[in-house]
Parts: structure tokens; C-alpha cells; sequence
């Protein structure tokens, strides 16, 4: 995966990419374990922030590495994230049947596999680790799940609800995205505690940066 900016004239926001209050549980590896445990004290010191964005015409590659038998990747430097996917078909086997499986708007959720369960543009998301429930067939929710249809969002709230209720966050906030409203997703905290048989939270994150569309 390569990535660079485009032309930016002035900056645009700060966003923190590794913070002091991490814990052990974010990394896969052993090694990158220890590497965060003893370097926490440079973390502090140096912020490792994004202070601007600018005009650049250097590229930077970024190398994932596959965690096997976890369902995840690494990128390196320790930024942990979850390949998670979920709708999909895989071909899984449950008491000595080979199945397909079929997760749509679901997460496979194997023990130990990690996930990441958001909630909307203003909740925050869940990372989970899953506790390889076969009665669910090893899955778990994908999100908080709507509770409210696209259409009726848009005509029950307004640009300006939609702006109240992400405030804090550095999202859209117009009229082309009020179906996403916090509003018209089921409590997220709530779906957590529903399914504390096929995941435990790993961590909590509440966004600074949602990106729609």
C-alpha cells in the first residue's frame, strides 16, 4: 500500500497517532509489545502527532504484515488493525460439517480473532477479541445496526441535528449524510452488552476523525 497527499495549502486537522495510554492489548506481536513498553517514555516526549497537512511530493511506503490463524494484520510500527470484513462467504466446518458460511452484516468472531464493532459518526467503536461461540457460528455483529430506515432519518432530523450530535468530531455535516445520524443507530453500548458470549472488549476508541463518503 503506498500512500502521499495531495495539495493542501493550509493545515487541516491534529490527529494523534500513538498515544501514552495504549495498552499492551492493541498489540498482536510479543515483540511489538515490548518495543511500546520500552519506548513509552519517548511516545510522551515526542507526541507522535500530525500537526499539519501539507503539500508533499514524497511517497511513503507502508508494509502490513498478515497475523496468521487471527483473522488480522499489523501494520509496521505497531498500528494495529483488524481485517474485518464482514459480508462475505467462507467455508468453515461446525461439529464435523463443512459449512458456508454467509456473514452479512456480521464479523467472524473466532476465539482470539480480533474485530472492530463500530457504533455511528459520534459513538465511537469497540475493539473485541472474539470467544469462538459456535452456537453463533464463531460470528458477532458487524456495527450497532440502524434503527431507523435511510429515509425516515432524513425526514425526521436535520442538517443541524445532525451537526449537534457529532460535535467534537471532524466529520460532514450536511444534508447528504443526515442518514447518518447518530440517531438512527441502536445504542452501541447497549449491542456490546448483548453479546458478551461471543466477544470480550478489548478497547473502547471514540473518533476526532469520521470519514463518510
Amino acid at each position: 500500500m503506498r500512500t502521499g497527499f495531495g495539495t493542501v495549502d493550509t493545515p487541516i486537522f491534529v490527529m494523534g497517532l500513538s498515544r501514552t495510554d495504549l495498552t499492551q492489548e492493541f498489540f498482536i506481536h510479543d515483540e511489538h509489545r515490548a518495543r511500546w513498553e520500552a519506548n513509552r517514555d519517548a511516545v510522551e516526549r515526542r507526541g507522535w502527532t500530525v500537526r499539519a497537512v501539507r503539500a508533499t511530493d514524497e511517497i511513503e511506503e507502508v508494509f502490513c504484515a498478515v497475523v496468521e490463524d487471527s483473522h488480522s494484520f499489523a501494520l509496521d510500527g505497531n498500528i494495529l488493525t483488524g481485517n474485518c470484513h464482514h459480508n462475505y462467504v467462507a467455508e468453515e466446518t461446525y461439529d464435523g460439517v463443512d459449512l458456508l458460511v454467509t456473514r452479512k452484516g456480521a464479523i467472524r468472531a473466532g476465539s482470539g480473532d480480533l474485530g472492530i464493532i463500530p457504533g455511528s459518526m459520534g459513538t465511537g467503536s469497540y475493539i473485541v477479541r472474539g470467544l469462538g461461540n459456535t452456537a453463533s457460528f464463531e460470528s458477532a455483529s458487524h456495527g450497532a445496526g440502524r434503527r431507523m430506515s435511510r429515509t425516515k432519518a432524513r425526514k425526521t432530523f436535520t442538517a443541524a441535528d445532525l451537526a449537534a450530535q457529532t460535535a467534537g468530531v471532524e466529520c460532514r455535516k450536511d444534508t447528504g449524510v443526515v442518514d447518518e445520524i447518530p440517531a438512527a443507530y441502536k445504542d452501541i453500548e447497549t449491542v456490546i452488552k448483548a453479546q458478551t458470549d461471543l466477544v470480550e472488549v478489548v478497547a473502547h476508541l471514540k473518533q476526532v476523525v469520521c470519514v463518510k463518503g
